[in-house]
């Protein structure tokens, strides 16, 4: 089904961006996955996936799959910032530490 093509193409995406790609990726995966959310309930409203438990068990694996794979990285990230920000407190205590001897 065209829908769970779509969300494991979303999710092997998901997982090969980083920070030299995140930008160019990132924010048109989020539009395709508000998409394909819009289609899923509207496959809910029709009761489609009520019919169909196999696509819709698919469809919910996938979805957790891609859930899971999106905190990865936002901790990823948050971990990265978080770094980086201890090194710009580092360095700047260092600069007044270097004026103060001065």
């Amino acid at each position: 089904m065209k829908i769970i093509n779509e969300l494991e193409n979303i999710l092997i995406s998901l997982k090969s961006i980083d920070e030299n790609n995140f930008e160019l990726n990132f924010y048109p995966l989020k539009n395709r996955m508000i998409q394909l959310k819009e289609e899923i309930i509207q496959l809910e409203k029709s009761q489609f996936l009520e019919q169909n438990p196999e696509i819709n068990e698919k469809i919910d694996y996938t979805s957790k799959l891609i859930s899971e794979e999106y905190d990865n990285k936002i901790k990823i990230w948050t971990k990265k910032l978080s770094q980086i920000s201890e090194m710009l407190i580092s360095s700047s205590n260092k600069k007044k530490i270097l004026s103060y001897m001065r």
